[in-house]
């Protein structure tokens, strides 16, 4: 009765861990996706001024937040000596929560960009992550200068 008792614990150990692997494939493994409409690469804006920019954002299960990272892109990223600015070079960044794990999105956002920085070429990178946890970004490189 012992040993009916110990294969009976097996065969149950086992059926329980070959149901749960149908369930491993169902998890979303798949990126969403971003479709950056404005601004274009290249686009330049002015020091002091307003930066838009619209996205659209989607996934095959639900997406959960975007964040917006501008950066400096003065030495290339090639790690070369860079001239020294009497303005400091801007960096921005922020989360966005999509409410309800919409399956699409669209984003328009206006961000202020301070006066008092430093010219030159920046990148604007959008970086989603869907409810499961997947991320995705996307970079442009924008110019920031003085009008003139």
């Amino acid at each position: 009765m012992r040993n009916y008792f110990k294969i009976l614990v097996v065969l149950l150990t086992v059926f329980a861990f070959t149901a749960c692997s149908d369930d491993d494939e169902a998890l979303d493994s798949q990126k969403p996706t971003i479709v950056m409409s404005e601004p274009e690469d290249g686009e330049a804006f002015e020091i002091g001024g307003e930066l838009h920019f619209d996205i659209d954002l989607s996934d095959n299960e639900g997406l959960a937040s975007y964040k917006v990272d501008i950066h400096n892109n003065f030495d290339g990223h090639t790690h070369s000596v860079v001239k020294q600015e009497a303005e400091e070079p801007w960096s921005f960044q922020q989360t966005f929560q999509i409410a309800g794990n919409p399956r699409t999105f669209e984003a328009h956002e206006h961000i202020q960009i301070p006066a008092g920085i430093a010219e030159g070429e920046y990148h604007l990178g959008v970086i989603v992550v869907d409810a499961a946890g997947n991320q995705e970004e996307a970079f442009v490189e924008i110019v920031l200068g003085h009008e003139g």
